[in-house]
């Protein structure tokens, strides 16, 4: 998915734009409830008490889910034998954290959100969401910062683009795929300050997802951390090196203290990104 730039909405659109503001700011946008997996698995994960077991359990409570998890722990991204039967097995080998991450992207899939007409849309924006998590993911690696939550967040960065979609859907007005992309990016983050309130995530998380779009001064570690793996992102989609070297690229990367030789290093990932991205996807 390409940068975004600004454009000027018809009469139409913008009109679409501010109803839609006014209810996020007002509490009144349908946001879909968080998996009951999705948020089992976040206790578990958050609880030093927790172990093998206990996320096991929860994963089998959905048998499609499962399988799924299963059959993404035997992918060529995560294990070469390909020899993972049971979802204590692939816990036992991948780890929790890593095991948790993929029970997370296999449940928070576009199925959660009901846009009728624009499917297509949806899909696109969970595969960059994907490609951001597992870039933030190997990002915060390369400049040993904070891996555990790293992933999550890149995932749900644009949460709440899905939401925006899903209420332009309702309103029903025809309107040009570019103004719904400006709608989008406009309301991107009042939506997300939606989702993470109503599905209480942690709040480091909720920080970041919430602030990662401001000025770069202010921004936390893990919220650079996004606006990092949305460069990697945007680089690997169109392939054209010069993203990395854009100025105001290049003051975040600097800022997560990526120097050149760090960079390339994270360029050589570029493959496994997309197998990995690939498996998650199914």
């Amino acid at each position: 998915m390409t940068e975004a730039h600004p454009i000027e909405l018809s009469i139409e659109a913008e009109t679409i734009a501010e109803r839609i503001k006014t209810e996020l700011v007002a509490g009144q946008i349908d946001v879909p409830l968080l998996p009951e997996v999705a948020r089992k698995v976040l206790e578990i994960v958050n609880d030093p008490d927790s172990d093998v077991a206990q996320l096991a359990n929860t994963i089998q409570g959905d048998q499609a889910l499962a399988a799924h998890v299963v059959r993404i722990a035997n992918s060529p991204a995560y294990s070469a034998t390909a020899n993972i039967v049971s979802l204590q097995q692939a816990i036992s080998r991948l780890g929790m954290n890593l095991m948790s991450e993929i029970a997370m992207a296999a449940s928070l899939d576009t199925h959660i959100f009901n846009a009728p007409g624009y499917e297509q849309k949806l899909e696109e924006l969970w595969d960059f969401s994907l490609m951001v998590g597992l870039w933030t993911r190997e990002i915060a690696r390369q400049s040993r910062k904070n891996v555990e939550a790293a992933f999550l967040c890149g995932l749900l960065h644009g949460i709440g683009r899905p939401v925006v979609l899903q209420r332009v859907a309702e309103i029903n007005s025809p309107i040009l795929p570019e103004e719904t992309n400006e709608i989008e990016r406009r309301l991107l983050t009042e939506a997300n300050s939606v989702v993470m309130e109503k599905w209480r995530l942690p709040g480091l998380i909720q920080q970041a997802i919430i602030s990662y779009a401001g000025d770069i001064e202010s921004l936390t570690d893990t919220a650079l951390l996004i606006r990092g793996g949305i460069i990697f992102s945007r680089w690997m989609a169109s392939g054209d090196d010069s993203t990395l070297s854009r100025n105001d690229h290049g003051e975040i990367l600097a800022r997560l203290n990526l120097y050149p030789e760090d960079i390339d290093q994270l360029k050589t990932l570029i493959d496994d990104v997309k197998t990995t991205k690939e498996a998650m996807r199914g």
